[in-house]
């Protein structure tokens, strides 16, 4: 809300250093990333030391206290009349510190009336703040980004989700839930959350629910006696002045559960209303058969025209291939770093085999680690990928399945053909099953497709 008030008094000032403040390129984007950081572990002081320790350049270049605060050059025309030896501490500083960039972000966002703290002006205290933000925030996306597997579906989803943001057309995005939709949504929106807020619709036929999923979104302070109506205002106020793009998960539960011949579809309305109609940048998630029974049902129940709604939203861009060797390679390099390269592809070629997409390649690796502890290995091999492959239902190939039975750590035996892809062949005196360090105790689940 603060900081969709500070947009929304800048829009109503009407002077031009007001309208020149909001076409400053990325400011909205800033104060919002700002916000966003302040909401992290560590809050608003977090963030603070993190952009400097990252902006050494920008803070070095920084004007001296004495070119911009009046009441610092009256201190130091004092220290000078009296003498060096006359001259009091009074705690001023003349550097930038985490607390003191905590204060003047504080006034920059709203939180300060007028934009001013330790007596000066934040543009003339900080010169080139949004351009060193403007950099902090693209390093900031790309560590997001590389937190989870490169894709090709998460490339296509991406480009979809610019397309979206850059041309306010709502985009429907349909998609199998196991090849990683939603994560690659989530690690959109959190690489530019200054833009982009994901909204998970809840399940429920609830308007209030919906309101809660976006206040969360946006991290607005409410409580379970908010009352609805205060709570929707503060919403449509935030959504109206900050314009963030608005990615809705589970989208098909917008359409109502329960419902009579003649029920109004509310949530839909409303973010047609409230989020279509005004230009606001959105996009939909759904699977294929949620968003297309759903819609069909409701209006062969009700009746209801949904024209208005149809006739808004873009044509749906259905994700439907299916993963390639190097998604399945990404993905597993990204969950399971420890393995050996012929651990990984061996889970790879039973994920392949399987098609049970990337959540079963993750349950099957976590699995295949459980397998070698309990045998009191360090390591995983190939034998334990073979028997969480069997847990998982999937089973290895024939040639492989008999060639692993009694494997352990090292790789033992005559050479091992893997007919499931057909890409590689390894041989008895070839690398061992596993590499580096490997301890299983030391894996880190990272991001994983759902």
């Amino acid at each position: 809300m603060t900081i969709a008030r500070r947009l929304h008094s800048l829009r109503m000032d009407g002077s031009d250093g007001a309208a020149k403040e909001l076409t400053k390129p990325r400011f909205v984007e800033g104060l919002c990333f700002v916000q966003a950081m302040s909401q992290q572990p560590g809050g608003l002081e977090r963030f603070c030391e993190d952009f400097l320790k990252a902006s050494s350049g920008w803070l070095h270049g920084l004007p001296a206290r004495s070119k911009w605060d009046v009441q610092w050059q009256i201190h130091v025309y004092r220290c000078r009349e009296h003498g060096e030896e006359y001259c009091p501490d009074n705690g001023l500083s003349n550097s930038l510190d985490g607390s003191s960039l905590c204060e003047l972000l504080a006034s920059w966002c709203g939180a300060v009336p007028n934009g001013y703290s330790w007596g000066g002006d934040f543009a003339a205290r900080c010169p080139g703040f949004l351009e060193a933000l403007g950099a902090f925030m693209d390093a900031y996306a790309q560590a997001e980004i590389s937190k989870t597997a490169d894709t090709s579906l998460r490339r296509r989803v991406f480009r979809e989700l610019n397309f979206a943001w850059r041309s306010c057309v709502p985009v429907p995005l349909v998609a199998d839930t196991r090849h990683g939709k939603t994560t690659a949504a989530e690690t959109h929106c959190k690489a530019w959350t200054g833009r982009a807020r994901m909204i998970t619709v809840p399940a429920s036929n609830s308007e209030r629910d919906l309101l809660r999923a976006h206040a969360d979104a946006f991290g607005l302070d409410f409580t379970p006696s908010t009352p609805t109506p205060h709570l929707k205002e503060w919403v449509e106020f935030t959504l109206r002045n900050t314009g963030l793009f608005l990615l809705y998960d589970e989208s098909h539960y917008l359409i109502p559960i329960n419902y009579d011949r003649g029920t109004p579809p509310r949530r839909l309305e409303w973010v047609r209303t409230e989020v279509i109609d005004r230009h606001i940048p959105c996009a939909f998630l759904a699977t294929p058969q949620s968003s297309n029974e759903t819609l069909r049902r409701y209006a062969d129940k009700t009746k209801y025209c949904l024209e208005q709604w149809l006739g808004r939203i873009a044509p749906p861009v259905v994700l439907d291939d299916e993963p390639t060797d190097e998604d399945y390679a990404a993905v597993a390099r990204k969950n399971f770093p420890e393995f050996s390269g012929c651990v990984l592809d061996e889970l790879c070629d039973v994920a392949a085999q399987k098609q049970g997409g990337f959540k079963w390649l993750e349950q099957v690796g976590l699995r295949a680690c459980d397998e070698a502890l309990n045998r009191g290995a360090e390591r995983v091999s190939i034998a334990d990928i073979a028997k969480a492959a069997e847990w998982g239902g999937a089973g290895l190939p024939a040639e492989a399945g008999r060639a692993c039975a009694g494997v352990g750590v090292k790789r033992a035996g005559s050479a091992i053909a893997t007919a499931a892809r057909g890409r590689r062949v390894v041989s008895a005196d070839g690398p061992p099953v596993t590499r580096g360090s490997g301890a299983v105790t030391e894996i880190l689940a990272l991001a994983v497709p759902a």
